[in-house]
């Protein structure tokens, strides 16, 4: 299923409301939230990045303007990809790592980077050469990610659920290696999932058992509470 309709959901009255639709109707997508900060005021934007459709449009991206309710194409990426994962780091530059190859279904293990301070029309994709120490990473999907600080990215679960070790990639020597004591307490994919940080702690629910995966930051662990113990 594709779509290109966009909506907002009121989290106090729990209504629907449409808003300006993507020039290019997407599945398989993912959508980073950037705040940046301008001289006298500040501006709120998301992008939509790429698509499983095997076409064009599996590269396209655009970005939408809340302010204004209007969708804007920007540059493709490098790589046609859909299934990955996305994160914002320093509140300005976008990375999105691994998924799959939309043209074949091939997973991916590359790395691109966007710098979201650029004029929108200046903005471009850059695939990184990352450096896999002990040569541990691999090609994967559905994968989750999150910002450690302004520098690493925590890369964890994926391949439809049957992945749950996790990885570091710092952003500053491009090194990604896996991390021995910091495997998930079960596998499980997180294509659809938003991590929420708080207190010092990382909060992502599994989407096949829909269980509640918390990372401490202090404690560099995961920890699983079961849905049965969350009670959804």
């Amino acid at each position: 299923m594709f779509s290109n309709e966009c909506y907002v959901v009121n989290e106090q009255t729990y209504e629907v409301q449409k808003k300006a639709f993507m020039n290019c109707a997407r599945s398989g997508h993912q959508l980073a939230h950037l705040h940046r900060k301008f001289e006298y005021k500040t501006k709120d934007f998301i992008y939509a990045i790429g698509s499983k459709y095997p076409d064009e449009t599996s590269k396209k991206c655009e970005v939408y303007d809340i302010s204004k309710n209007k969708w804007t194409e920007i540059c493709d990426l490098e790589q046609s990809r859909h299934y990955h994962t996305v994160t914002v780091l320093d509140s300005r530059y976008i990375y999105v790592i691994g998924g799959r190859d939309s043209m074949n279904e091939t997973p991916l293990e590359s790395i691109e980077r966007l710098d979201g301070f650029l004029d929108l029309d200046k903005q471009s994709w850059e695939q990184l050469q990352h450096v896999n120490k002990h040569n541990m990473w691999s090609p994967r999907d559905t994968l989750g990610s999150f910002a450690l600080n302004d520098s690493e990215i925590l890369i964890f679960g994926g391949d439809y659920g049957w992945i749950s070790d996790c990885f570091n990639f710092n952003t500053k020597t491009n090194e990604i290696q896996r991390l021995g004591d910091c495997s998930l307490k079960k596998p499980e994919e997180f294509f659809r999932a938003q991590p929420v940080r708080y207190n010092e702690k990382v909060f992502v629910v599994g989407c096949l058992d829909k269980d509640l995966h918390v990372f401490s930051i202090k404690a560099q662990k995961w920890f699983l509470l079961e849905k049965w113990y969350v009670d959804w």
